[in-house]
């Protein structure tokens, strides 16, 4: 069970880059309408970075099980948790 929309994934071992080098580890999972997100894009799955910032992925209900398997290629993370995410959380 899911207790929260958003969990950070730590898809890496912590980075000893330097500012803007876009290698943050952390992966955020939410959805459209997040307010921490630049692009407000409405598609069905997706992810972006800011420079300095974590990885966040998007995911809509819309998503396929494909869209959502890339991602757990990238990024290490859980295609259960993910589908789970889809189901409950994605709007």
């Amino acid at each position: 069970m899911l207790d929260e929309a958003n969990v950070i994934h730590d898809a890496a071992e912590p980075s000893t880059s330097t500012y803007d080098s876009f290698c943050n580890p952390e992966v955020i999972v939410t959805t459209y309408g997040d307010k921490r997100l630049a692009c407000l894009i409405d598609w069905p799955c997706r992810f972006e970075q800011a420079c300095d910032g974590p990885t966040f992925v998007v995911i809509r209900p819309e998503a396929t099980d494909e869209q959502l398997g890339k991602l757990v290629d990238r990024f290490g993370l859980d295609m259960d948790y993910l589908k789970a995410f889809r189901t409950h959380h994605a709007t």
